[in-house]
Order: structure tokens, then sequence, then C-alpha cells
């Protein structure tokens, strides 16, 4: 076994996933902007910067990655130590979490009225921004791996802090779209759709963020590194699946929608069909 498999191996392996995760983003990236092009421009300029800052990213982990394993190959005092490239990274990283967690607390916002719910949100976004860049910027200090755990302060308010956001962003939209689950089969099915997905992107986003820490604090070799370089992609993806999942909520409660649903449905299904489709607006799902 080569004696930088261990934990380069592992690192390798996440730069593949990290590469697959850009390519679904260009995906959804491609299918928003062909489906729907009379978004606003601050939606469309949202979701381009995501990508942009992606790519970014994407393009300093392949530099770190070949400038290791390829320019300094049969080189091992080199993978000691690291450069301001990878030291990206946590900004990057930090900047696209705040980015994803201010979209979903303007959506908590409208939901709750609630500016208690709001300002946690926002105050996470912020320290997960300000943890990223602390982070990098005394990484690029340091310049040595066995040193890096001297910052834990800073990466702790980075990566914990992105995941309470993220966890109070699960547990308080999940809350309010569970209270407007009804009897009916169609409104329900709707409904637990939304839950899935928002549950599905927190909780993934939240735990991968406790597992690098945890990596971080258990070993003074860089697993951690692998794990951070996935945590940006789950964030971009999270947003741009976020839009379009309640672009398709507003498409399956839209006047046509419910013209023909009121042709085959009695009164009281077509009336609950109408409150859903109001809740939804007032979340911002039917109308920017």
């Amino acid at each position: 076994m080569s004696v930088i498999s261990d934990p380069f191996g592992m690192i390798l392996v996440c730069v593949f996933l990290s590469i697959l995760l850009l390519g679904v983003m260009m995906v959804q990236l491609f299918l928003y902007i062909d489906r729907y092009p009379t978004d606003p421009p601050y939606l469309k300029i949202f979701v381009v910067s995501l990508f942009a800052l992606d790519v970014i990213n994407s393009v300093f982990v392949m530099v770190w990655t070949y400038n290791m394993l390829i320019d300094n190959f049969m080189n091992p005092a080199a993978f000691g130590g690291a450069d301001w490239i990878v030291c990206t990274d946590p900004v990057l990283s930090g900047l696209m979490a705040s980015m994803v967690q201010g979209f979903f607390s303007w959506r908590v916002w409208v939901l709750t009225r609630n500016p208690f719910y709001f300002g946690f949100v926002v105050l996470c976004a912020i320290a997960s921004t300000a943890g990223g860049i602390g982070t990098g910027i005394y990484a690029a200090i340091i310049m040595d791996f066995s040193k890096f755990r001297k910052i834990k302060a800073v990466a702790l308010i980075w990566l914990i802090s992105g995941a309470l956001g993220d966890l109070a962003i699960t547990l308080i939209i999940t809350s309010y779209l569970r209270k407007a689950r009804g009897t009916f089969p169609r409104t329900d099915r709707l409904l637990r759709k939304l839950i899935r997905l928002t549950m599905q992107n927190g909780l993934l986003t939240s735990l991968l963020a406790v597992v690098d820490f945890s990596l971080y604090l258990a070993s003074n070799k860089p697993y951690y590194f692998g794990i951070a370089f996935l945590i940006p992609k789950l964030y971009t993806n999270s947003g741009a699946l976020s839009l379009s999942s309640f672009h398709h909520a507003r498409n399956l409660l839209s006047p046509p929608a419910l013209s023909s649903l009121n042709a085959v449905c009695d009164t009281s299904v077509f009336c609950l069909s109408l409150f859903l489709r109001n809740f939804l607006a007032r979340c911002k799902v039917l109308d920017y």
C-alpha cells in the first residue's frame, strides 16, 4: 500500500463524488433556466451565483488534487503541508452555505412571521460565513495539517453554526407544513413530498457538518478534507432542488389544475385545494 493512500485515497474518492455532484448541479441549472424563464431576476441571479461558486470551488479542489497527487508524486514530504488553494474551500463553503440558508430564512419568515425563527437562521448563516472565512485565513497562515487542530474554535463556529441553521430550517418548515395536512390524498401527497425534501436536504447537510468536525477532532490526518469538499456541493444542489420542488407544487396547484379538479371533485375538495393554494402562496410557493 502506498504511504499516501491513508488518508488521500479517501480524499480522492470524495473529490470524485464532489465533481459528480457538480454535474448534478449543471443539470439542475439547465432544467431551471429551461422550465422557469419567467422567474424574477433575483432568483435567477441566486441560482447562477450558486453554480458559479460551485464551479470555482471545484476548480480549486481539482488544482489542489493535481498538485498533491501528480506534481508531488513520490514526494511524501509534500503531503504534510497545505497551500492557499485548499484553504479556499472553507471560505467558499461558508459563503455558499450562508446563501442557501439566507434563501431558506426568507421562506421561514413568510411562512411563520416569527422574528425569533428568522433571526436565528440568519444568525447561523452569518456565523457560518464568518467561521468559514476565519478557518480559511488561519489555515493559510499555519500551512501544516498536523497543526490545524489549533484553529478548532473557529472551525467549530463554521461547521456547527451551519449544522444548527440547517436543523432549525428543517424543523421549522417541516412543522408548519405538517400543520397544513388534512384528510385528502391529493393535498397530503404534495405536502408529504415537500416535507420529505426539506428533511432530506437539511438533515444530510447537518449530518455531514457534524461528521466533518468529528473527523477534524479525532485525527491529525486530514480525513476531514474529503467531507469538506462535499458540503458545498450539497448546499448548492439543495438550493436549486428547493426552487424546482416549489415550482412543481405551484404547477400542481395552478388555476388550470384547480379547474380540472373542480370538474371531477365535490365542492369540499375544491375548497380545500383553494385553501392549500393560498397557504402555499403565503409561503411564496405559488407567487414570487
